[in-house]
């Protein structure tokens, strides 16, 4: 795909002032977006029939075109990317016209006031895609061309992500869901969340989990009844439907939110993903930022242990209880066996994190980040369970009692 970029005469990651102009995708009415697939539909033909090409601008989604706003959010500055139908033969002109592909799609879709998931429309053009990924980034850059957010399209994504403990899930004119009682999956968690509201049963704490095992994992163990708290997993790298509801949550409960996730590069990858916010989905991702939210774990000491023992807070044990739980916790929490190399997906990842403004401002943030490097092993939270089922539950609620996260 041929590609030409437009470039401001900013640093990459500068923090910027104020005059200066972030992208933002807003939402659209659906006659909005109508109106401007038949203004390019209409301006690309007039285009072809001169023999001429009809560029493309695409906002340009990658480290150099990064900008911090005042709240600590990561926005996308005024770079653009031109893409043009005859630079290049190829798989550019196939990716050209495959903008084309989905803006007819969605024309089609809002024609009939239909709505469908991602993995709905992938399915409808799976001959023109080779994947589901393509379609994906292919989408993006389609809301990226028309200056909407993805759901004024009609599509939004698949359902992905959970939520479960002490809060109340409302959804439009729906009977209230208890999501203390949802079970060990927890409340499947939809790709349209925009009705969605909550109202708190007396939770303290809202701890956002990396993977659906840890997730079930705490949900069996009915960790909000220990320490009453609202769970929440992305499974992996988030969505924005579960960053709007970890977001709705905090506005709404005004309780600390945490988070926990694997030792490695990923895992704090998706941390700042929740933090700050994720230039490759797009300019509507700043929206469902928490600069606020806490890096729970897991951290070096949770791995490798530590000198000062740690006593698990568990409510009413006795002082020989505490003692046995003192010596086990000052071992190394996670079995050598259990570690894992590094992989060239890891370093790439930690290389891209090493110039976030984040490291230079916050002294824990870079010393955690020195250690991980300085290491080059990665272990699961699921490592922790090696030696005794419920260590990970033990520990969660022991650091958060005792503020153990930054």
């Amino acid at each position: 795909m041929s590609q030409r970029s437009v470039e401001t005469e900013e640093e990459p990651n500068a923090t910027v002032e104020e005059e200066i102009e972030f992208l933002d995708a807003q939402a659209w009415d659906t006659k909005d977006v109508l109106a401007k697939i038949e203004q390019l539909a209409a301006e690309f033909v007039t285009a072809i029939s001169q023999e001429q090409d009809f560029p493309l601008s695409l906002w340009r989604r990658d480290s150099r075109n990064i900008l911090w706003d005042g709240e600590g959010k990561m926005r996308l500055g005024s770079q653009v990317t031109v893409r043009c139908m005859f630079a290049r033969q190829g798989s550019g002109l196939r990716r050209y016209a495959l903008l084309w592909k989905i803006m007819a799609f969605v024309q089609k879709l809002l024609l009939e006031k239909k709505q469908c998931t991602q993995r709905e429309a992938y399915y409808c053009l799976v001959n023109n895609f080779t994947n589901q990924a393509e379609f994906n980034e292919a989408l993006i850059e389609v809301s990226s061309l028309i200056g909407c957010s993805r759901s004024s399209l009609g599509i939004c994504a698949a359902s992905s992500g959970s939520i479960a403990g002490s809060v109340l899930w409302t959804e439009g004119q729906n009977a209230p869901i208890d999501c203390t009682q949802a079970g060990s999956t927890g409340k499947r968690i939809p790709g349209h969340v925009s009705e969605v509201t909550f109202t708190s049963l007396g939770a303290r704490y809202i701890v956002v989990v990396e993977k659906d095992a840890v997730f079930m994992y705490l949900c069996e163990h009915r960790i909000w009844e220990s320490l009453p708290c609202v769970l929440v997993t992305g499974c992996g790298y988030p969505p924005l439907s579960v960053r709007a509801v970890v977001k709705q949550l905090s506005t709404t409960l005004q309780v600390p939110v945490l988070g926990l996730f694997d030792y490695n590069p990923h895992g704090l990858r998706i941390l700042l993903t929740y933090k700050f916010g994720s230039a490759r989905m797009g300019a509507e991702s700043h929206k469902f930022a928490i600069p606020g939210i806490h890096w729970l774990g897991l951290h070096h000491t949770d791995v490798f242990g530590t000198a000062q023992a740690h006593t698990a807070a568990v409510g009413g044990a006795s002082s020989g209880d505490q003692q046995q739980q003192q010596q086990h916790w000052s071992l190394p929490a996670v079995a050598q066996s259990s570690l894992q190399q590094w992989t060239v997906s890891d370093d790439r990842v930690f290389r891209s994190m090493c110039v976030m403004p984040i490291f230079k401002v916050n002294a824990a943030y870079r010393n955690e980040l020195r250690l991980l490097a300085g290491e080059r092993v990665k272990a699961e939270i699921e490592a922790l369970n090696s030696s005794e089922w419920d260590t990970v539950a033990k520990l969660v609620i022991s650091k958060i009692l005792r503020h153990q996260y930054f």
